[in-house]
C-alpha cells in the first residue's frame, strides 16, 4: 500500500556563496526547482562545498522547508547527491 512506503532523503552539495558568513541561512534548490533553507555550516570556506540533507518527498506545505542539516563536503567528494542551485 502507499501508506506503506515512504522516500529516503536527497543529500544536495551546495557551494557556499561569497559573502555569506558561517551560521547564516542561505536558500538552495535542488534539480525539481523545490526550494530550502540551509545553514553554512564552520569549516566551509566561500566558495566551499558542502551537504545538505532535504526530504525526497516534498510535504504538501509550506513552500519552502529548511533542511534537515548541512556538513562540509570531504575534500574528494565524487558522488552520491544532487546538485543544488543558489537562486539568486
Amino acid at each position: 500500500t502507499k501508506e506503506g512506503w515512504r522516500l529516503l532523503p536527497m543529500m544536495l552539495r551546495v557551494t557556499r556563496p561569497s559573502g555569506s558568513p558561517v551560521g547564516s541561512q542561505i536558500i538552495v534548490q535542488d534539480p525539481s526547482g523545490r526550494q530550502f533553507r540551509a545553514r553554512i555550516p564552520p569549516g566551509v570556506a566561500e566558495g566551499g562545498v558542502f551537504h545538505v540533507r532535504v526530504p525526497a518527498a516534498a510535504p504538501a506545505a509550506p513552500s519552502m522547508w529548511d533542511a534537515a542539516y548541512a556538513t562540509p563536503a570531504p575534500r574528494s567528494s565524487g558522488g552520491g547527491g544532487g546538485q543544488a542551485a543558489v537562486p539568486g
